[in-house]
């Protein structure tokens, strides 16, 4: 298999080299996209220096390190897939919306008084909202530039760079999480320990608590920052935003892990840790007409949290983490939207929820209008 791994990694390089022809000239790029052609470039000719030093190092061809080769050649074109049907995907098929979209992120930040350089932003997401944090790429649906109700949702992704990138100016965030991080670990530490001193069943029995660590403090918690964030500097348009998503999206509103980790907590607990940010930040009355509908839907689908949901997130740590959100938000001197006036995008998105709710049949024909004018204010 010698000869093989060496003609694919060949292959690889050639595909890389080729990658670099497909970003559009100079008369047809978009100042937006100029940082991210920047940043691209560089990584394609990082991936060719690294596929090039595992063709040509030798000691990965002998026979006991063959298998380690394949393992580096796998992790490097796992790499390349991001860069090759995301990065170079996104510059090269530019869209018309993205010009808007990139206004209105940019907007976005300026309103919330954002830390750092923002994202660039396409419209070519094959999924939902997405972020790269490496590439500072924000990739939303195509449809979204069009409508208000999910745009809430790339506040949230705006937090994920705040917490995943290593950058002096946004560490009061990661100290925050840290600190529920720092509890998580304790709490359910002393609950493992506690559980075999009383032989509490076999290991089986104990696996799930290790389970619930693992993932808070791996991504749960961050994903719960995110939405707070975007909570805290949206306002309530961005809970109304999570439960249309969950309508369309999430029944299994608190389903937790027992046998692997999950990258994303149940919509249950993000619902609870939002409502106590609408708590802290005063918006007593819209938090009780999001509770209401909530709590309608959830009657809808006739479903209720098992007795473990409540031990693997307990409530008093979603608690915590709307408090430690708050303080981390703070210091890093973001603006909080129940003290944040005159702001077009916050004002319209939590507009366009009041507006739905007056009318959600006839919602669509004014959504449109108020989408016309956002694009023409921004």
């Amino acid at each position: 298999m010698t000869e093989y791994i060496d003609g694919a990694i060949m292959e690889s390089i050639q595909k890389s080299r080729i990658l670099k022809s497909k970003f559009p000239r100079a008369k047809e790029s978009s100042l937006y996209f100029d940082p991210l052609i920047a940043k691209a470039m560089v990584e394609i000719e990082l991936m060719i220096d690294r596929l090039s030093a595992l063709l040509y190092n030798q000691d990965y061809s002998k026979p006991q390190n063959l298998l380690h080769k394949f393992s580096k050649f796998k992790s490097i074109l796992s790499e390349l897939h991001v860069l090759e049907n995301v990065i170079v995907a996104a510059i090269s098929r530019k869209h018309d919306d993205d010009e808007y979209v990139n206004k209105l992120v940019r907007r976005v930040c300026s309103e919330i008084e954002y830390p750092i350089q923002p994202p660039v932003v396409s419209c070519l997401s094959q999924h939902y909202y997405r972020i790269f944090p490496q590439y500072n790429l924000m990739c939303m649906p195509l449809l979204e530039a069009d409508f208000l109700l999910h745009l809430p949702d790339l506040y949230h992704e705006l937090c994920h760079p705040l917490i995943s990138v290593d950058n002096p100016t946004t560490e009061p965030i990661r100290v925050s999480m840290g600190q529920l991080n720092r509890d998580i670990k304790k709490h359910f530490t002393q609950e493992i320990a506690r559980l075999k001193l009383n032989k509490f069943g076999d290991g089986n029995n104990i696996r799930p608590y290790y389970i619930w660590r693992d993932s808070w403090i791996e991504s749960w918690a961050e994903e719960f920052f995110c939405d707070l964030f975007a909570t805290y500097t949206l306002g309530p348009a961005f809970v109304w935003s999570n439960l249309h998503m969950c309508a369309k999206m999430d029944w299994n509103l608190f389903g937790v892990p027992y046998y692997q980790k999950t990258s994303h907590p149940p919509a249950g607990a993000r619902m609870t840790t939002m409502f106590h940010a609408l708590d802290l930040m005063g918006f007593t009355q819209e938090k009780a007409a999001i509770e209401k509908e909530w709590n309608d839907f959830v009657g809808v689908l006739d479903i209720s949290p098992e007795t473990e949901y409540h031990i693997a997130l307990p409530d008093h740590f979603l608690k915590s983490a709307a408090t430690y959100c708050l303080e981390g938000i703070k210091a890093l001197g973001c603006k909080i939207a129940s003290d944040n006036t005159d702001t077009l995008i916050i004002d319209t998105l939590n507009t366009a929820w009041k507006e739905f709710w007056k009318n959600p049949t006839g919602f669509p024909e004014h959504e449109q209008k108020m989408v016309s004018l956002l694009k023409k204010e921004v």
